[in-house]
């Protein structure tokens, strides 16, 4: 008679050492994954802020450039300028301009001045003696400078007798994000405008600061 026998099976489960081993595995990889996450969110949140930070500045500088290169425009006027700059200073300016819908002459001021409503200095904007209005928050610096039509630089604060030797205006804006971010600044930034001159130097941070340049033609103001 012919015994048949089953084939003997064991179980083996893992060992100590082999779940350590394969744990320890895990965590890496794991770690791995999760610094690489990190590292993207941080680079995420530092160009959003970025791109804030830049769009603020243009449409900031958008609104100063359109009202600077009106300045002194009257409609008919007989024999430029009529209107002119009243103050020119590095850092403020304010000028007259003729409001096309009411009729009137009106005078504008920029300046910087500090936000209760955008926690921190913003760039203001003043028609006449109404109050002032922000046009960007979160500015750190704003800076111009005034050349006559040879393009020689007028020292500030130019002097009244020279205002109406203005004839472009170079404008400078630092501007920096409403909230830190983790790979900002880990060294200082320096800031010059069109004339290479610092106009602004931020210390180590972690906010994301940015700066915009710009010349602007005042098409109604020449030299007497």
């Amino acid at each position: 008679m012919k015994m048949i026998f089953a084939p003997q099976y064991t179980e083996k489960g893992f060992t100590f050492l082999e779940l350590v081993v394969g744990f320890a595995v895990a965590s890496i990889v794991a770690a791995g994954i999760a610094l690489t996450w990190i590292t993207q969110q941080k680079a995420f949140m530092h160009e959003t802020e970025a791109n804030a930070v830049q769009n603020n500045l243009r449409a900031a500088a958008f609104i100063l450039e359109r009202d600077i290169r009106s300045a002194g425009y009257m409609e008919n006027c007989p024999s430029k300028p009529c209107l002119s700059f009243i103050s020119a200073n590095s850092t403020s300016l304010s000028f007259q301009t003729w409001n096309d819908s009411s009729g009137n002459v009106e005078t504008i001021r920029y300046s910087l001045y500090n936000s209760v409503t955008g926690g921190g200095q913003a760039l203001g904007r003043q028609i006449d003696s109404n109050p002032i209005r922000p046009v960007a928050y979160n500015i750190d610096a704003i800076n111009f400078v005034y050349l006559d039509q040879n393009n020689t630089v007028i020292p500030t604060p130019v002097p009244s007798n020279k205002l109406d030797n203005i004839n472009k205006v170079e404008i400078a804006i630092v501007g920096r994000g409403s909230k830190p971010t983790p790979i900002s600044g880990s060294t200082s930034q320096t800031f010059q405008n069109l004339q290479g001159n610092t106009i602004y130097t931020a210390t180590a941070g972690d906010f994301v600061r940015r700066a915009i340049l710009s010349r602007v033609y005042c098409r109604n103001n020449f030299p007497k």
